[in-house]
């Protein structure tokens, strides 16, 4: 019984340390009126992944982008 009660809950941690979640990626620069927005529906470091790859197109202008959870 312990066994199972053990299994279920290493199981059930592993479910939500891996989901996905809804990530926005809000970009700037300056002479912009409204903010670029980007969203995904990933992990955490696959959104940060793609949010950084965005920040380094947009400081070749002056910008930056700022990851958040939608």
């Amino acid at each position: 019984m312990k066994t199972i009660i053990t299994l279920t809950f290493l199981a059930g941690a592993f479910t939500f340390t891996s989901c996905k979640k809804t990530y926005s990626c809000t970009c700037t620069k300056p002479g912009q009126k409204d903010p670029a927005v980007s969203t995904w529906k990933l992990k955490e470091e696959d959104a940060q992944s793609n949010c950084n790859s965005l920040n380094a197109q947009y400081a070749e202008d002056s910008g930056s982008c700022v990851l958040s959870e939608s």
